[in-house]
């Protein structure tokens, strides 16, 4: 089996169900330990926008799991270690070795209008379903460079104005010496023009073990998109229609150094500008009068 994130509708549909009906209990959280996420400052960024801090973002879940056989009927297999939430009742779960993270962006400014995406690149590995590297997912399911689909993208927001990041990779316990490396970025789209600004990422992924045992990667923070991930995007030549393979020509996205976002002013600075406005606009028909 190879190594692989969401690989077909159905896993996709019980991913978005943790998210649906699973946000508290997912969001207690489990990190494995010395993996560069083990003091609660590392686990949060603050997210700006040109400067102006406009949310945060939080790593929730960071851990290897192993599965054992089907001793029955679900939900008998389990996700070991356990975590509040993620019982499996999915039989595709047994003998199987992956990890789990979970990223939650919050707003914390309601003043500001962003369209949120998240990327995911599969960056090397061994036993990947594609030869890296490339976008997740590869079996493509839309023309769009980016992690979900866009009624997904909608159904994956954890409360007002935040985005979520789940992904739960794995393969067959007997697949030793395999391994799958990512690197996942938080952007903000100005989809009309196809440009990317680039709010916060990270690398993560695991390897399989004798034993068997998942080894997971050390967690970094990064500020800036890899040459390597930031080459899929601008490269990224989704086609319109299924199987949406591609089609040899770029599409066009690009990465910008603006931020795309919509600073709204408050109303009381609303208030303020229109008076302004209001007062020039007066001023300058009295001169046009004047010189009439």
């Amino acid at each position: 089996m190879n190594a692989t994130k969401r690989s077909d509708s159905l896993f996709r549909a019980g991913v978005l169900l943790l998210l649906l009906i699973g946000a508290t209990s997912a969001s207690a959280g489990r990190i494995d330990p010395d993996k560069g996420l083990n003091n609660a400052a590392d686990r949060m960024m603050d997210i700006m926008c040109d400067m102006k801090k406009i949310g945060s973002l939080a790593i929730n879940d960071y851990f290897a799991w192993t599965s054992g056989a089907l001793a029955g009927m679900p939900p008998t297999i389990t996700f070991t270690p356990q975590n509040p939430g993620l019982d499996a009742t999915d039989a595709r779960y047994q003998n199987r070795g992956g990890a789990r993270i979970t990223a939650n962006f919050t707003q914390t400014d309601p003043m500001v209008k962003c369209e949120f995406r998240w990327l995911n690149g599969v960056m090397s590995g061994v036993g990947t379903i594609g030869t890296p590297p490339y976008l997740d997912p590869f079996n493509r399911d839309d023309g769009l460079p980016f992690y979900w689909k866009e009624d997904e993208n909608a159904a994956a927001n954890d409360g007002a104005g935040g985005t979520q990041f789940i992904d739960i990779p794995s393969q067959s316990k007997t697949n030793a010496g395999n391994s799958i490396n990512f690197e996942a970025a938080f952007v903000a789209v100005d989809m009309a023009n196809k440009k990317l600004y680039y709010l916060k990422g990270f690398t993560w992924g695991y390897s399989l073990a004798a034993g068997p045992t998942v080894n997971l990667n050390n967690f970094a923070w990064r500020t800036a998109p890899s040459a390597g991930l930031s080459g899929l995007v601008t490269g990224w030549d989704g086609s319109s229609t299924a199987p949406y393979t591609g089609d040899g020509t770029a599409d066009g996205w690009m990465w910008t150094t603006t931020c795309p976002c919509t600073m709204i002013p408050e109303p009381g600075t609303l208030v303020l500008l229109l008076i302004g406005v209001a007062v020039v606009g007066g001023r300058r028909t009295g001169r046009f009068s004047q010189a009439a």
